[in-house]
């Protein structure tokens, strides 16, 4: 039905710091697949919890689930400073830290899969708190900006984007909740698929 309805692919969140687990993740994983779309894992990273644990907590809960496969989207990391509590804790460490606590996240991650996460994030965080930092440019961007726009706006840092969210009031045909997050690929399928190839 979901297919059918024109969606290829989707992103669930499976794990937040490092101890949360999304009791709905091992449901919504399967049933992606079962619906024949690519589907990805993502984690909400919060700053002020040791990123070693974080990216335990991901990788353990996801493999315990179902792991990731060569035809399943990298592994994606939520960089964002909603809501307030979040905020203040990227608030009480230096840019240089920030940068660290993500590095590790990231290496951690794509040591154990052998495969280059994609970041999530938008303008506003990342002119925020990570301005004029670099390091992650290589990186695959899934932006967030809800715009009727014909694209959106980006980090200064990347040259592109890969992922977008564009909007938080899409209906998905078999999803009881009434608003999901709508994502666009800046290519088309078979480029979707080049993509989850090459990372």
């Amino acid at each position: 039905m979901v297919r059918s309805a024109g969606f290829s692919f989707a992103f669930a969140k499976a794990t937040e710091g490092g101890t949360f687990r999304a009791d709905t993740f091992p449901g919504n994983w399967r049933r992606m697949k079962g619906a024949g779309m690519v589907r990805g894992a993502y984690h909400f990273f919060r700053p002020s919890v040791d990123p070693k644990d974080q990216a335990r907590n991901f990788l353990d809960y996801v493999a315990g689930v179902e792991p990731i496969e060569s035809d399943d989207l990298p592994p994606a990391l939520d960089l964002e400073h909603f809501p307030d509590s979040v905020r203040r804790q990227w608030e009480s460490i230096s840019k240089p830290e920030r940068v660290s606590r993500v590095r590790q996240w990231l290496d951690i991650v794509e040591t154990e899969l052998n495969r280059k996460p994609i970041i999530y994030t938008s303008f506003g965080f990342w002119d925020s708190f990570m301005s004029g930092v670099r390091d992650f440019s290589s990186y695959p961007l899934w932006v967030a900006h809800y715009t009727r726009d014909s694209r959106p706006l980006i980090p200064n840092e990347w040259s592109n984007w890969t992922f977008w969210q564009y909007t938080d009031s899409t209906e998905v045909p078999g999803i009881p909740t009434p608003d999901e997050d709508g994502d666009r690929f800046n290519g088309s399928m078979s480029e979707l698929l080049a993509f989850i190839s090459s990372t």
